[in-house]
């Protein structure tokens, strides 16, 4: 946990940076499905030892949904923890009986979190929808400094993100 500590994490500035610059800017993409969807939570996951650093909700979860999206956000990161070889949550082998567009279909809804070995670290966002909530994470991360914006791009084509890409096509 020790490249961790040296960048301190902030997640009640994040938390901020999310809600009044990061989803306003994803929801105006013009493809985006979910546009009534503005609330999460974000949690911070140290990758060596699963241990949780944080977590707080981001907007004003609806009771009836906010144990679901904490629920969501922590199995996200549990996932990465436990498949330390991913960098994503989106990223998984395809079961014996599952079709291609079966497995698209499941990594799509697990997307949210992102692995940053370099820090012993895992943030996940879950909420809006999963390559949403993935989206929100890359932004954040390389606003924060904690991914390089050639990385972030890297990551973001694994998954075939389109938010994030047509994010930064239209000027991050």
């Amino acid at each position: 946990m020790n490249r961790t500590d040296k960048r301190r994490l902030h997640i009640d500035y994040d938390v901020e940076y999310i809600e009044d610059f990061i989803i306003p800017a994803l929801l105006s993409i013009p493809e985006n499905p979910k546009k009534h969807k503005v609330s999460g939570y974000l949690a911070y996951v140290n990758r060596e030892n699963g241990k949780m650093l944080s977590q707080m909700e981001a907007g004003e979860c609806p009771v009836r949904k906010a144990e679901k999206y904490q629920k969501h956000c922590l199995e996200k990161a549990k996932y990465l923890f436990e498949h330390k070889y991913y960098v994503l949550s989106y990223q998984s082998p395809r079961e014996v009986k599952e079709t291609h567009e079966e497995n698209e279909a499941r990594n799509k809804k697990r997307s949210g979190a992102v692995a940053i070995p370099e820090m012993d670290l895992i943030v996940s966002f879950a909420g809006i929808e999963g390559s949403l909530d993935e989206a929100i994470v890359l932004v954040l991360c390389t606003h924060r400094g904690l991914l390089k914006y050639e990385r972030a791009k890297e990551i973001a084509q694994i998954s075939k993100n389109k938010y994030y890409l047509n994010y930064l096509a239209h000027g991050a």
